[in-house]
């Protein structure tokens, strides 16, 4: 068996890509670092709060709003100071001073217990009852030393009578600081009523010195820093709106931190380090290639995305980000109105059309979505331009699936200007842009449409054949029966021609039902026998009756013409540039199947010529291959056998039509042909389950009326008896060498009729 080519060229495209797919991945990072980052920080400034500006800094993007944290702070602060302090009722003081004066008491009678001596009382009383000011006066001597000679009684009643005192001082309720002279002079007042004594008033009056007096409507601090708190969260955040052309910071003035924050808030303001913002476009250009690989090689759906697919994304996306690069570079006038739209004239619509044609819609989607984000940081990281670019990809990508021809493309043009149209009108009206600004939109939405489509229709084509892709235009224009080579072959093998009609429709039928290509499907059903157009004659659909060339040659002669079709047939479609998925079918459609008439008939040979022939080798008699290798080729495969071999039965019922085509769909995938096509036994049920309905529908078959059944019943059996009637007499009459002869013509002409099925 001949090496499986398709099986190598796969691997080999494997292997290229492990191991260069990594370099295509950093090599794209590079190259759209640098495409992003030529301008990225060209309108920036660098200026602090207190800094005098050196020029004019204008605002030239969409209009933007943002939550000013200077101006919100502003009127926290004004809210804050508008708050009152508050005051409270402090019940502790009162109680405060009672403690006061049992610490004072308690400490005066352990002296007294500790000292033993009178002079060490004086001396320690002294100290305890002086006040702590520097110019406080000790009392006098006479006060120590009648409380020295005080017995427990007398000392409680001193305790309780300068408490009561205190108590009768600070029942007056709340008061303040400005009020507490007066009640520590109530205070005194109450204890000069209440002593007993001269010595115990004088006393009292002494101790009362040494308490701590404070008023009782303090302030709460507590509360106050509560109300200021309510106060500072019922400030509703100020938002500010810069708009396009607005003067932020004027030549000469003192710049502010309100300007500060306003030229951060729109991206004026450059960072305090460059390394950082590009750094940061760097680590975003990576997070969406990453993105865009893992998208590629794992949840695209297309399983033969190569390297030569990855490098013709590549080269779209660098060459959309090149074109970009140039239009937002352009500068028109002055007031830069202009200059704002320029960014709806970059043809992403062109980008994402031609993925979609030269790799697989969801890819181009996905590829889109990126490709806008890029766009929209080259034209200033405006929403505008990255929701605009995203929309009008979008719709490429859908104006793409559902052509039928290039000539849809006029169509697609004013698809992509009404999606940008409407994009930018919805913009402008948001943010209230001017008319003036909205007539540019369009304008620019027009010539991106327009540009977008003649890219697109005139790169198709050199990106087809330099990258060897076939697209669904091309196989539409393939699918054209006026194709020099499908008509020649239905001038010069009608047979083969019909045949391959048929086996387009229902290689095309079963395709749908499985989720295989089925344009490719049908269109190289229409190419798959072109190879029989060399030697028409030796084959059955194209044969008169009685007129077989197989019937004079040798085995191994007619195997080696009927199985050089498809070689010859690859050959022819090479040779008028059909796209090599056709060619592979071509190639691919008898994989390496036996040809069991000629190979039968070379057995029979070899037995009646033993001495003179070599053993019979069964290779010899297959088809070159490869099997298939695709969904695709296994369809054409199983409905080009399936649909000769209902067309030789006569008159099959239905059930004899599903019961045929699940013996050929069995027999291939038991001979291994559908090893390499990725055909589950589901997608086998549906084939064979469609095959079926399609040929059944094809023959017309009818029950027939039972007086005509019976009248051909009658006639059957009336020919069967005279045929044994006429076998019988011609035993008897027949000598043995005649006899030899026709039996080696009856079983001639049975290989002659294995050979037409072929």
């Amino acid at each position: 068996m001949k090496p499986n080519r398709f099986a190598l060229t796969k691997a080999h495209l494997q292997v290229r890509l492990s191991r260069f797919g990594y370099l295509w991945l950093v090599l794209l990072i590079i190259l759209t670092f640098l495409l992003l980052a030529s301008d990225f920080l060209s309108d920036r400034v660098s200026l602090q709060e207190g800094d005098m500006a050196p020029d004019n800094v204008y605002y030239f993007g969409t209009a933007k709003s943002y939550v000013s944290q200077a101006y919100t702070a502003q009127a926290q602060n004004l809210a804050a100071g508008a708050v009152e302090q508050i005051y409270k009722y402090d019940e502790t003081v009162s109680t405060d001073l009672q403690r006061q004066i049992d610490e004072l008491f308690d400490s005066l009678q352990s002296t007294k217990a500790l000292v033993p001596d009178v002079s060490g009382q004086l001396t320690a009383l002294s100290e305890i009852l002086t006040p702590k000011e520097a110019d406080a006066e000790p009392p006098a001597q006479a006060l120590l030393e009648y409380f020295v000679q005080l017995d427990e009684a007398g000392e409680w009643l001193l305790r309780n009578s300068l408490k009561n005192a205190v108590a009768a001082a600070y029942s007056r309720g709340e008061f303040g600081e400005e009020t507490l002279p007066e009640v520590i002079e109530q205070c005194a007042a109450n204890i000069r009523a209440a002593a007993v004594s001269s010595d115990a008033e004088n006393f009292m009056l002494q101790a009362q010195k040494m308490l701590t007096f404070k008023p009782t409507h303090v302030f709460d601090q507590v509360a106050t820093m509560d109300a200021i708190t309510q106060a500072i969260s019922n400030v509703q955040p100020i938002s500010r709106t810069v708009y396009p052309g607005q003067l932020i910071v004027k030549r000469g003035q003192e710049v502010t931190a309100a300007d500060v924050e306003a030229m951060s808030a729109v991206g004026l303001q450059q960072p305090v380090s460059d390394i950082q913002a590009y750094f940061g476009l760097l680590l975003l250009v990576i997070i969406c290639y990453l993105l865009l690989w893992l998208y590629c090689t794992k949840m695209s759906g297309d399983n033969e995305i190569s390297m030569q697919k990855l490098s013709l994304i590549s080269i779209l996306f660098v060459g959309i980000l090149l074109m970009a690069r140039v239009i937002t570079l352009v500068k028109f006038e002055s007031d830069l109105a202009t200059d704002w739209m320029l960014g709806l004239a970059v043809p992403v619509p062109a980008f994402a059309m031609l993925v979609t044609a030269l790799v697989n819609r969801r890819t181009a989607i996905f590829a889109t979505l990126i490709v806008s984000i890029f766009v929209g940081i080259m034209c200033g990281a405006n929403m505008l331009y990255i929701f605009a670019a995203l929309v009008g990809g979008l719709i490429g990508v859908w104006q793409v699936s559902n052509m039928n021809s290039r000539s849809h493309y006029a169509v697609a043009v004013a698809y992509i200007c009404a999606s940008y149209m409407l994009v930018t009108l919805a913009w402008c009206f948001m943010w209230n842009y001017g008319a003036r600004s909205i007539g540019i939109g369009f304008l620019m939405s027009f010539i991106n449409g327009l540009i977008s489509v003649i890219l697109t229709v005139g790169a198709l084509p050199l990106l087809e054949t330099v990258f060897s892709i076939t697209t669904e235009i091309r196989l539409m224009e393939l699918s054209n029966l006026n194709h020099p080579l499908l008509k020649k072959l239905m001038i010069e093998a009608p047979g083969t021609y019909n045949h391959s009609i048929l086996v387009g429709n229902l290689a095309e039928a079963a395709a749908d039902q499985i989720g295989a290509n089925g344009l490719l499907v049908r269109v190289a059903s229409y190419f798959h026998d072109i190879g029989k157009t060399k030697r028409p004659n030796f084959y059955v659909e194209n044969q008169k009756p009685g007129e077989n060339p197989h019937d004079k040659l040798q085995p191994s002669l007619s195997t080696f013409i009927i199985t050089s079709h498809t070689k010859e047939g690859a050959d022819m479609a090479r040779k008028y540039k059909l796209p090599v998925e056709i060619i592979d079918i071509i190639e691919q459609h008898h994989g390496t199947g036996v040809l069991k008439g000629f190979y039968n008939k070379a057995l029979e040979q070899a037995k009646a010529n033993e001495a003179a022939s070599g053993p019979v080798r069964e290779d010899d008699f297959r088809y070159p291959g490869p099997i298939p290798q695709t969904r695709e080729a296994a369809l054409v495969m199983l409905a080009d056998s399936c649909q000769a071999a209902v067309q030789s039965m006569n008159a099959p019922t239905p059930g004899q039509i599903e019961g045929m085509v699940r013996d050929i769909v069995k027999g291939k995938h038991n001979e291994g042909q559908l090893n390499n096509c990725d055909l589950t036994f589901r997608d086998l049920d549906i084939i064979s389950s469609t095959f079926a309905t399609i040929l059944a529908g094809a023959k017309h078959y009818r029950l027939p009326y039972p007086e005509q059944l019976a009248k051909e019943l009658e006639k059957m059996r009336k020919q069967a008896e005279k045929a044994e009637k006429t076998e019988e007499k011609a035993e008897k009459t027949e000598k043995p060498e005649d006899k030899e002869n026709n039996n080696k013509e009856n079983k001639e002409k049975s290989e002659s009729k294995e050979r037409d099925k072929e």
